[in-house]
């Protein structure tokens, strides 16, 4: 299997889209790209970088399993009476509710 960028993956499909006779889905391909791509030589690429934060979130760190990860999301609430789903049955202090 062979891995393309994005510009060789928009020159194969458009060259797929010739051969198909779609040529007016392959010029507003085209023309798409072109504009995406005088929209993005418009910004400077370092400030464009500076932006961009890496995301450690992995399937093993997502699920709370020890008690103090669980409370780094815990929040204590109370529910309002007046904008409550009508098919909530709320308990007697509004910090809890069942669906009817």
């Amino acid at each position: 299997m062979r891995c393309f960028g994005p510009e060789e993956a928009v020159k194969i499909t458009l060259d797929i889209l010739r051969k198909m006779n779609l040529n007016h889905v392959a010029e507003e391909l085209e023309n798409k790209q072109k504009q995406d791509q005088a929209d993005s030589s418009i910004e400077d690429p370092a400030s464009v970088g500076a932006k961009i934060k890496p995301i450690n979130a992995t399937s093993t760190n997502i699920v709370p399993r020890t008690r103090k990860d669980f409370l780094k999301y815990f929040h204590q609430l109370t529910l309002d009476l007046n904008t409550v789903n009508e098919f909530l049955c709320l308990s007697e202090n509004n910090r809890c509710g069942k669906v009817r």
